[in-house]
């Protein structure tokens, strides 16, 4: 069998330079042939010889994006204004917006004495209406901020990727949550969390975890199942190559099996973690997330995982997903410098794109 070597790379960036394709392309190229990215070189090297070279290749996992705030927003002092009861201690105007619904506007939110003494008591949401009105519209009275910080979870226990989203909570007559600039956010949280408040309104902050399936995220990660699982078959067939994958924390053992012995033939891959029973790669996919698209704290970020397939507990079939960027870098890496044609038509290879709402700590996907 002739394999292509490793061809000089840098894994410095992680998925950028890692050749992903959807199913569609790989069904328009006749001789499935769409993943693999040929490297033209008359020697030829053994399969495990890749898989160790694969390994010993600086691989690092894209980082999460991650907001920056710049220097914290000072309570904005102003003079006291008289409302009946009440007292501005504070308020502080944004960066003008627009919206179909409200048109041009600017987001305004004042910190009210409504009790006497000293600090506040209540926060209030308002836009001023950018029009020949310039009416001062209040939205709602804060009540707090929902800090929800999620962990994308593997079926072997393991913690994968980890991102956070803050939305504002106002009172049920106007709206549950809504979502506004990070400069608002950091205003209010700092009002909230300021000494003068006298109030009721508080930080609500959700620690979660998430599980992986097929397609998408889904709340309530299944914990470590993957433990108590079985090999779907008895044999995998004639080891012809395996070697050892370092990925973000743990290590694993990735095997390829043929009928004959010959890495030609090649028509099987299993991947096994230190501990855990031998499975069949069944999938390497890298999911581009976009959370609360199209909104003031819309964030994305991306993450790897692999699909395995073996028996649970009670010995039926079942899927097993490991999130781990570094492990599915590496082994998409092996499929694009390997010529292992009916290897290819086993293990699905695909990049998705997926969307999602969070709020008060729970995830929902968009379905379009």
């Amino acid at each position: 069998m002739s394999i292509r070597p490793i061809s000089p790379v840098s894994y410095t960036n992680g998925y950028n330079q890692v050749n992903f394709e959807g199913r569609k392309n790989r069904q328009n190229n006749e001789n499935g042939n769409s993943f693999s990215n040929p490297v033209h070189h008359k020697l030829a090297v053994p399969l495990a010889a890749t898989i160790l070279a694969i390994n010993s290749a600086s691989v690092s996992a894209k980082p999460l994006d991650t907001v920056v705030f710049e220097e914290p927003n000072k309570i904005e002092m102003v003079d006291e204004v008289e409302q009946s009861s009440q007292k501005v201690f504070a308020s502080k105007t944004f960066a003008p917006k627009y919206s179909a619904g409200l048109g041009h506007y600017t987001p305004q939110v004042k910190l009210i004495n409504t009790k006497g003494g000293t600090g506040f008591d209540k926060i209030v949401y308002s836009m001023i209406l950018n029009d020949r009105s310039n009416l001062d519209s209040e939205l709602g009275e804060v009540i707090g901020i929902n800090n929800s910080r999620l962990t994308i979870m593997g079926d072997d226990g393991s913690k994968g990727r980890t991102f956070s989203s803050k939305t504002l909570k106002l009172k049920k007559d106007f709206s549950d949550e809504l979502a506004v600039s990070k400069e608002e956010i950091k205003y209010i949280e700092d009002a909230i969390n300021s000494a003068d408040n006298h109030g009721q309104a508080k930080m609500y902050n959700y620690n979660k975890g998430l599980r992986l399936t097929y397609r998408e995220l889904q709340n309530v990660p299944n914990g470590d199942i993957m433990k108590d699982a079985q090999p779907m078959v008895s044999s995998f067939g004639q080891l012809c190559a395996d070697g050892v994958l370092d990925g973000d924390k743990e290590r694993y053992m990735l095997r390829i099996y043929s009928p004959d012995g010959a890495g030609e033939t090649a028509d099987d891959m299993t991947l096994q973690k230190d501990g855990y029973p031998e499975l069949q790669v069944r999938g390497i996919y890298r999911d581009v997330v976009t959370i609360n698209p199209k909104m003031a704290n819309e964030k994305n970020f991306e993450y790897g995982k692999v699909m395995l397939v073996g028996k649970d507990k009670n010995g039926k079939r079942k899927t097993f997903f490991i999130q781990d960027d570094v492990l599915t870098s590496k082994i998409a890496r092996f499929f694009d410098q390997n010529k292992v044609d009916i290897l290819k038509e086993v293990v699905e290879k695909q990049e998705r794109d997926t969307k999602y709402l969070v709020e008060d700590g729970m995830i929902m996907p968009i379905i379009e």
